[in-house]
């Protein structure tokens, strides 16, 4: 059980990388074939890829700022308030997730920055400047990001840290009698549920689905002016007959100025559709709703 002690003694020693207890932690993972372990550490080390759960603990809500014009007046890096939104579209519009390795972190952490951002994606940015326009059709959308303070970093680092920690004192202490890794490996279910009340936070002890089948991948083929194409897809997902008509009516009435500015009055259909999810009427998050709208706008239009 040497292992276990040399990564609990680094662990305890703040001024050395998790890298190295977390590369040891894969030893001990490797050679017990305890693949769920194996995985964790693999994440941690490398970082989490888009198709994988990341841990609660690498996830919290930040505030939406940007840099706007309204009429003569410019705004610059300023918080952005918007109403109350529903749990689905309040975490996928406030949730910031640090997926980087454990060496990125600790590189983050040192270099004295006092927020962290990350960029809103198009997708969001279209529906939320459509939003706006509808309360402000003067309001011009520059940049918007979202951003929390840089100590959140600080806190998942001492979150991992303290985690393994505690998972290795508890696997010292239940299995002080074993001598040999090759023991301890009869005794992989329990390690695994240790693993997930310690470091997984899960409470019971049971196996975490990790798998990707929550993905819903919605794929859209419209022709260039086919409107009765665009009519069905917006009838497919949920939006009423009313509001479909009122597009069609307008849809062919301006040019789309770009690929994200479909004209005036488009532009402002749009903003009542936002509304809609925002309110509830239209029952879909506020990010499905732009991409659902923008998605059919630009293969409509061919752009």
């Amino acid at each position: 059980m040497e292992l276990i002690s040399t990564i609990i003694n680094e662990l305890t020693n703040i001024n050395i990388s998790l890298t190295s207890p977390l590369l040891k932690t894969k030893v001990l993972a490797k050679r017990l074939q305890n693949q769920q372990l194996l995985e964790w550490v693999n994440n941690e080390l490398t970082g989490y890829k888009i198709s994988e759960v990341i841990p609660a603990y690498r996830k919290t809500n930040g505030e939406i700022c940007g840099n706007w014009q309204n009429g003569n007046w410019h705004a610059t890096n300023r918080v952005i308030n918007f109403p109350e939104f529903n749990e689905e579209t309040t975490q996928s519009l406030y949730e910031i997730q640090l997926t980087q390795s454990i060496q990125a972190l600790e590189s983050l952490n040192a270099d004295g920055r006092n927020y962290i951002a990350e960029t809103i994606d198009t997708g969001q940015k279209r529906v939320l400047e459509s939003y706006l326009k509808s309360q402000n059709p003067y309001f011009n959308l520059l940049e918007i990001y979202r951003r929390t303070p840089s100590t959140f970093i600080h806190d998942v680092l001492s979150n991992i840290r303290d985690s393994l920690l505690n998972f290795m004192l508890q696997i010292e202490e239940s299995y002080d009698y074993v001598s040999e890794i090759k023991e301890l490996k009869q005794h992989n279910n329990e390690i695994t549920k240790i693993m997930n009340t310690t470091i997984n936070n899960s409470g019971d002890g049971n196996i975490l689905n990790t798998g990707s089948n929550n993905e819903i991948t919605n794929i859209v083929t419209i022709k260039k002016g086919d409107k009765n194409a665009l009519k069905e897809h917006l009838l497919r997902n949920k939006l009423d007959i009313d509001s479909i008509e009122d597009l069609l009516k307008i849809v062919d009435l301006e040019k789309p100025k770009s690929n994200d500015n479909f004209g005036n009055q488009v532009t402002l259909w749009i903003g009542k559709m936002i509304n809609k999810a925002v309110d509830g009427s239209w029952q879909i998050g506020i990010s499905a709703a732009g991409g659902i709208i923008a998605t059919a706008l630009q293969q409509y239009y061919g752009i």
